[in-house]
């Protein structure tokens, strides 16, 4: 069900006016191009959640509806602040508009290697394998002495993972 389909399902317009007020009414208001912040509840994101027809949503959602109707897809911020409910600040959007807004503001950081959490080896232990397998050590060998498992052996020696590390 669509945010429309639940403003619809609270009823007639005179219905949805002291909503819309209440709606408004938490929202910090300030210059036409500054950011309008969310004052209510928030979801673990740092998003503005509001209740509508017993469903949660969120309010840049919700403002964006109530300025220029209904939407499909995801909501660009221009601004970058989950709080914002500036209508002026939102653009609907892709995923994969969403995804190259982040990449073009240097929001996206990809852990590679041993930088990344759940790596069991490092750069040079990769090399070290890469090394002793073209030398002949077979794949269970190298699987056991670096303490991974035998498909990981074979995707680091496939290059399936751990492409950077020559």
């Amino acid at each position: 069900m669509s945010i429309a389909a639940d403003i619809q399902a609270l009823g007639p317009i005179t219905c949805l006016e002291p909503w819309e007020a209440k709606f408004w009414a938490r929202v910090q208001k300030s210059g036409p191009n500054d950011c309008w912040l969310w004052q209510g509840c928030t979801d673990t994101h740092g998003y503005g959640m509001v209740r509508l027809a017993y469903r949660a949503h969120r309010s840049h959602r919700i403002a964006y509806l109530l300025t220029h109707g209904d939407f499909w897809g995801i909501l660009l911020h221009s601004c970058d602040t989950p709080l914002c409910c500036n209508p002026s600040h939102l653009t609907p959007g892709t995923h994969a508009d969403n995804v190259r807004d982040r990449d073009s503001k240097g929001r996206h950081v990809a852990l590679r290697g041993s930088a990344h959490g759940c790596a069991l080896l490092t750069e040079e232990q990769v090399s070290e394998l890469r090394t002793l397998f073209s030398k002949g050590v077979s794949r269970q060998e190298l699987a056991s002495r670096f303490g991974i498992a035998h498909s990981h052996t074979c995707n680091i020696i496939n290059r399936r993972c751990w492409r950077h590390v020559k």
